[in-house]
């Protein structure tokens, strides 16, 4: 479990939780402060965490895990599918009003297999490998098929900048 401490006054703390890639079910607490007094909730408060991720695309969660000191959540799938900081609202609200927001960050952390390309081939014979990749490669340029060798490009590029 991470605890972070969230001060509800805007302006005083955006802190950062931290969090891996594709984590669902980690805990995140965090403990309310107003100032620098302890914030306590009175029980009959709406909460909701409003995430954006680094793809623009937003999360709306509502937060039931509360204490009247703290507010507990557990990661989901959607929260955290992108490394990069996720830009996140903690709001509470009485009614239809809110009563309380402050942003902070939760930073997620790359996978190491991230768009990575699983592979048991030595990087030795790297070069062989992409002039394997690129011959396979197939385009279909109609008309122009004729003046264009794409293939011979790309392999005399790869060939040139990145085979010693």
């Amino acid at each position: 479990m991470e605890i972070v401490n969230i001060n509800l006054i805007p302006g005083l703390n955006n802190p950062v939780c931290h969090v891996s890639q594709f984590d669902v079910g980690r805990t995140i607490r965090l403990n309310l402060y107003e100032g620098s007094s302890v914030y306590t909730l009175s029980g009959t408060e709406t909460i909701k965490l409003n995430i954006r991720k680094p793809d623009n695309t937003v999360l709306v969660r509502d937060i039931t895990n509360t204490s009247s000191t703290y507010i507990t959540f557990n990661t989901v799938e959607q929260m955290c599918p992108l490394p990069g900081e996720n830009l996140c609202e903690l709001s509470i609200s009485s009614g239809n009003t809110i009563i309380k927001s402050i942003n902070f960050i939760m930073q997620v952390e790359k996978d190491p297999l991230y768009k990575g390309v699983e592979t048991e081939s030595a990087i030795e014979n790297l070069d062989s490998q992409i002039a394997d990749a690129v011959s396979h490669m197939t385009f279909n340029f109609g008309l122009h098929a004729t003046y264009i060798d794409i293939k011979t490009d790309i392999f005399s590029y790869v060939e040139m900048n990145y085979c010693p």
